[in-house]
């Protein structure tokens, strides 16, 4: 207001005194000039000193025409009017800035002193890939955080204002450091560590590229990716123990990732550090497996692998080129770790899965083709494709598990054989033009598909629960459940004598290690249905083997487990004993768990095995039982569903003293 009242007294002032030259000048038809300030001035918003006589003081040192130039209003004096509405909101603009400034020094003081944060991955991808990344996420980022939050684009978000002060940090990735940043564990441990998860872990897992995910690269990017890999290395190097490192970097960790679940989804690193954590981890795996499907959604990762087929995966373009398209080839890369974790969670705990096969599921082998890819992209790969073709029948075989199966399901099942055989000859053959047919990734392949075959095959084994319930088997049913036990003494084989597979199985993740144990617990069940397809000791020397191999692997629950199951089935004389001699038959009471207690020569109280959820006038659980994926009474027959279901649960396990 007191502007616009300046400007009218002005005009008034000099109205008399140049009023013979104006009106000459309007009818020549050249500019309305008034006394007032200058079009530079007046659009720059600031006051025009000097404007009777021309230049004024900020044209003259700017060397620029000074015009004075009367404003066109529509109507008469509504320009004053909104000279006077404009000014009042800048005003009150100003008072909200001020405000708003108030705030972020008292919440975020180091803020006061304007600094930039560069971004790790900026450095190392350029500039096309960083701006691809920005357009998919809905987040705006910027070098300063304070001019971000108070531009003037953010005060008619107000909200989302607030929200990026909460998210403004000093530290990149996480709030909490890592071990090494926080001093609990020494550097040179860290980068040991970190050598550890890629002299083995990184093959069963191939989320991380060991050129560009060095210590130092991980350091300065993500704390929480960094402590993932630090705690996987640390449970490749420990084996059945743990070590201090070990227990400090999955603390660590599992609280990062609690903090992953209410901050915004920060970066693909995020989810590389999930995926290591629920892959390595006996508990909540699932959840963790579920959560790192959501942030990647969130990120768009499912979208990269598009891209690059867009782009024509690299194919006729230069060195840089091709290197622009790094980070592209990342995100996809780490969109099929989560697709594999997912579904593998999915088939050992029974549940369905959440990521479904498209596009960029079917045509995963195209990603080969791109000349950035990693060797260690096979197995991904591969085993992407297994998955995409087991994941048709275990929808169909667990929505309704009650459904006995009828010859349209024996079809399916005969048809996914012959689709796992044309597979593997697939990608035996692509190994063996690269060099790779009697390496880890050959014995992985043929091992992924015995478990694969067996898994599919022991579903024909549902509501068995006699002999005569296999002597009444077709001819074609018979022949596949035959083939599940070929498949789950493949299997053996692999882990136990073969070559590479045994050497890697240390540095594997949670889910190899239960499917290792299963194929070994598959063999102690099916044979009292097929004893004479069996050799009987071998079957029993094979799983002692086992659970001695899982014994010094963080696997000590599933071993405990085969030496329960194998003590149970030598004493009812399923499995010849260790010794000629045999042990004393003891009389064994009414109740099937008190059976299967005495019978296991240990003491554990009623009421905590009541609390870990076995009732001690109940059928025998499956993980207590002998049977292929049914209970004991053949009126509640459940079909397999999940690994985990044929294992003690460590709440049991924890119980349970005997000697070994």
């Amino acid at each position: 207001m007191a502007y616009s009242s300046y400007a009218r007294h002005a005009a008034q002032r000099v109205s008399a005194r140049e009023g013979s030259e104006e009106a000459p000048q309007r009818r020549r038809g050249t500019i309305t000039r008034v006394n007032r300030a200058c079009n530079a001035c007046r659009r720059a918003k600031i006051r025009c000193i000097g404007a009777s006589t021309p230049p004024c003081e900020r044209c003259r040192l700017s060397e620029q025409e000074c015009v004075l130039e009367k404003p066109r209003a529509a109507h008469g004096d509504a320009g004053a009017g909104v000279d006077e509405r404009v000014h009042a909101l800048e005003e009150q603009m100003a008072a909200v800035r001020g405000l708003l400034g108030d705030v972020v020094r008292a919440v975020c003081p180091q803020l006061e002193s304007p600094r930039s944060y560069p971004s790790p991955n900026r450095r190392r991808y350029p500039e096309s890939i960083e701006a691809r990344r920005r357009s998919a996420s809905p987040r705006r980022r910027s070098a300063s955080p304070r001019a971000d939050v108070l531009a003037m684009e953010e005060m008619a978000n107000p909200l989302g204002a607030m929200a990026s002060l909460a998210g403004a940090a000093p530290r990149q990735g996480h709030a909490e450091l890592d071990p090494v940043s926080a001093g609990l564990v020494s550097e040179a441990e860290g980068r040991a560590l970190v050598e550890q998860f890629y002299a083995g872990a990184s093959g069963f897992i191939n989320a991380y590229d060991g050129a560009y995910d060095t210590f130092a690269a991980l350091r300065a990017r993500d704390a929480f990716s960094l402590t993932a890999v630090m705690l996987v290395g640390a449970v490749s190097r420990d084996g059945a123990s743990v070590s201090a490192a070990q227990s400090i970097c999955r603390a660590t960790a599992e609280r990062m990732a609690m903090g992953t679940l209410i901050a915004p989804a920060a970066s693909v690193e995020t989810v590389k550090a999930l995926i290591l954590l629920a892959a390595y981890t006996d508990n909540n795996g699932w959840l963790l497996a579920g959560h790192a499907v959501r942030i990647a959604t969130e990120l768009g990762l499912g979208r990269a692998f598009g891209e690059l087929v867009s782009g024509g995966m690299g194919a006729g373009r230069g060195r840089e080129e091709v290197e622009a398209e790094r980070g592209l080839l990342e995100r996809a890369r780490v969109w099929y770790c989560v697709y594999r974790l997912e579904h593998q969670m999915s088939y050992g705990s029974g549940r369905a899965a959440i990521v479904r096969e498209d596009a960029t599921i079917h045509n995963s082998r195209l990603l080969l083709d791109h000349p950035l890819s990693l060797p260690s992209d096979v197995r991904l790969i591969y085993a992407v494709e297994l998955l995409a073709l087991r994941a048709p029948l275990h929808v169909e075989l667990t929505t309704a598990p009650e459904t006995p199966l009828d010859g349209h399901t024996l079809s399916r099942l005969q048809w996914a054989n012959e689709q796992f055989d044309a597979w593997e000859r697939h990608w035996a053959d692509v190994l063996a033009r690269s060099g790779e047919s009697r390496g880890f990734v050959r014995e992985s392949l043929s091992m992924q598909r015995q478990l694969a075959e067996l898994f599919i095959n022991s579903q024909l084994l549902r509501g068995v629960h006699s002999v005569s319930d296999v002597e009444a088997m077709s001819d074609d049913k018979r022949a596949l459940a035959l083939r599940a036990m070929h498949n789950a003494t493949r299997c053996v084989d692999f882990v136990l004598r073969g070559r590479h597979y045994s050497a890697n199985l240390p540095h594997g993740t949670h889910y190899t290690h239960v499917c290792a144990a299963f194929a070994a617990s598959f063999l102690i069940r099916i044979a009292r249905f097929f004893p004479d397809e069996l050799d009987l000791e071998r079957v029993a020397e094979d799983v002692e083997s086992m659970a001695a191999v899982l014994d010094k692997l963080p696997a000590g629950r599933y071993a405990r487990s085969l030496r329960l199951m194998l003590r149970k089935a030598r004493r009812e004389h399923i499995l010849p004993e260790r010794s000629a001699t045999g042990a004393a038959e003891t009389p064994l009471p009414s109740s099937a768990v008190e059976a299967w207690l005495t019978s296991l020569q240990v003491d554990v109280d009623p009421a905590a095995l009541h609390s870990a959820g076995v009732a001690p006038d109940a059928p025998l659980p499956l993980f207590l039982s002998g049977d292929l994926g049914t209970s004991a009474a053949p009126s509640d027959a459940v079909p397999f569903v999940g690994l985990e279901e044929f294992f003690l649960p460590p709440s049991l396990d924890e119980l349970l003293a005997f000697d070994e």
